[in-house]
């Protein structure tokens, strides 16, 4: 059985392992050569139940039975006086893609930015990350603005 449901700081610390190594496989999938360490995923991890004990995030879980397959982390933002949903992260483990999981996951986004009043639900993704492009692109997301980038080395 599949389902989705909102994970509180205490349960982000239940599976902090597991989000932990979702954050190292989702750097290396959308930062191809800036790999997160270990320690790094564990930081981030530690900081994201920090957002989430001061409210600051929202975070989802999915689930495939009793397993942990996967998460989507957002946090609300301003763009002038705009109030929007930012999806900071969303990855399911490679043996569960293709399940639907990454469509039910941003329909609970969709639920969460209604419920939190915004207006809407923006998000950044690696022009390498087609998997993603589709499946926003599937859900109704438009390109809005580019970002560029120039390394300095």
């Amino acid at each position: 059985m599949k389902s989705i449901e909102r994970i509180s700081a205490e349960d982000c610390i239940k599976h902090k392992d597991a989000i932990s190594t979702l954050l190292q496989e989702i750097y290396s999938i959308n930062l191809p050569g800036s790999n997160l360490s270990a320690e790094q995923g564990q930081q981030m991890t530690q900081e994201l139940v920090q957002y989430l004990k001061e409210d600051k995030a929202i975070l989802f879980g999915a689930f495939k039975d009793e397993d942990f397959v996967g998460f989507l982390w957002a946090y609300p933002r301003y763009i002038g006086r705009q109030k929007r949903l930012h999806l900071n992260q969303i990855i399911v483990k490679s043996e569960s893609r293709g399940l639907g999981f990454g469509k039910m996951l941003m329909n609970e986004l969709e639920v969460a930015a209604i419920k939190e009043g915004c207006e809407g639900i923006e998000l950044l993704s690696s022009v390498s990350n087609k998997a993603a492009t589709n499946l926003y692109e599937s859900l109704g997301f438009e390109v809005e603005r580019i970002q560029f980038y120039k390394g300095t080395n």
